[in-house]
Parts: structure tokens; C-alpha cells; sequence
């Protein structure tokens, strides 16, 4: 349950949270079979393996099914709550913009560089929003 409304959470932090399930599983199989084909990450192209798999990760059809029906609250929690993303993945996450007011929303302007291979090894390495989120786990 991500709307938040549970008694025991004093705070909660989402960072790029999913916002449509669905969505966000067509995204990830767009780039697993481009990442497999386009020889930007292996030296040589890949077919799929026999494992229902995305990046190395087992999607069985229990946890695909449970994850298509994620679907972002439109209303934001009681609970005092903030959601970080970096202002490149708020552009291009489906339904990211229509996400009601009452959210407390920080973009970052540094970018966490999921889709560039040269940041592989840094790609969460994000010190705006570490400092974000520090500072209001620290409020």
C-alpha cells in the first residue's frame, strides 16, 4: 500500500516512485530487449533467455501480475510525505504530471543518468536529493 494513511509511518519518502504499474513493466521490457539488440551494453547482440526475466531479475507471473496493478494515489497520504525525482524523470514518467497538488513534490536538478552506460557505475549517485531527503527525515 503506497497511499501512505498506515498509523505506525511518522514519515514517508518516495523517490521516482512508480506511477502506473503497467507502464512502467512495458517500459522496462522496451529497454531489456533494446539493451539486448543495440550493442550499447554487450559487445555483441543477445536474444532473450528462457527465464521470464528483466535485467537479471525473475518476473514471474505472480509478481508481474501484482505489479501491473500498482497505481500512483491521486491524493496525497495524511502522513507527512515527500516525493524526490530528478526533474528529467518527472518529464518523462507517464502520468507523472497529473499527480493532485496536495503532494509535496521536489525535483532535483542533477540527473540520476539511468539510461546513460557511462554512469552505470554512479547512476544513483544523486547528492541533491540525498540532501533533500535528509533534511526532511531530519525535520
Amino acid at each position: 500500500d503506497v497511499s501512505g494513511n498506515e498509523p505506525e509511518l511518522s514519515k514517508l519518502v518516495l523517490w521516482d516512485p512508480v506511477i502506473d504499474g503497467n507502464q512502467f513493466l512495458l517500459t522496462l521490457e522496451q529497454l531489456h530487449a533494446y539493451s539486448l539488440t543495440s550493442q550499447t551494453r554487450f559487445s555483441s547482440k543477445r536474444k532473450p533467455g528462457s527465464l521470464p526475466q528483466i535485467f537479471g531479475h525473475e518476473w514471474t507471473d505472480e509478481k508481474r501480475a501484482s505489479f501491473s496493478h500498482l497505481k500512483f494515489p491521486v491524493q496525497a497520504p495524511k502522513t507527512e510525505h515527500l516525493v524526490v525525482s530528478s526533474a528529467e524523470y518527472a518529464r518523462f514518467e507517464v502520468g507523472f504530471d497529473a499527480m493532485d497538488a496536495s503532494w509535496q513534490q521536489v525535483e532535483t536538478n542533477d540527473d540520476l543518468h539511468w539510461h546513460r552506460p557511462e554512469f552505470t557505475d554512479s547512476a544513483f549517485a544523486s547528492p541533491e536529493a540525498y540532501q533533500t531527503i535528509l533534511k526532511f527525515l531530519q525535520s
